[in-house]
């Protein structure tokens, strides 16, 4: 029972320990930068340099390209034919990249050679929806 008790408790005590570890800081180009906004095409990178002497540590990742060439949100909303609609201040944009939900729309990027089909989908034509709901414009990128 004894052995039982301190295995627990040593158990518990690493599942702490674990919770607190620091997530690293990404780098592109020299330039911190957050994973959940950019999407960068891995045959773009020329090298990827990680360094351990700070917690969490530090990943450099070197494009191929300098400057990196990618699109923002915004410039895609101006550029593309599929968004024109959009424009329009009245239609609320929820635009999903990969199937991931994007929260922040002026931190995002895309790298230029990585970006490959669009999909609007609208909710003015499903049925049981009302007022601002229906002017919610879906946009699906893929990369």
């Amino acid at each position: 029972m004894k052995n039982l008790t301190i295995l627990i408790l040593l158990f518990i005590s690493h599942l702490g320990l674990a919770q607190n570890l620091k997530q690293p800081i990404w780098y592109l180009n020299n330039k911190p930068f957050s994973m959940d906004s950019i999407f960068l095409d891995p045959n773009s990178i020329q090298s990827m340099n990680v360094k351990k002497d700070k917690p969490g540590g530090e990943i450099f990742i070197t494009t191929k390209t300098q400057p990196w060439e990618y699109y923002s949100l915004e410039n895609l909303l101006m550029t593309t034919p599929e968004f024109s609609q959009i424009v329009d201040k009245s239609i609320i944009p929820i635009f999903i990249i990969n199937g991931k939900v994007i929260n922040k729309k002026s931190d995002t990027k895309i790298d230029k050679t990585y970006y490959a089909k669009v999909s609007l989908g609208r909710l003015s034509n499903v049925s049981g929806l009302s007022g601002k709901s229906k002017k919610i414009v879906i946009e699906n990128s893929y990369c």
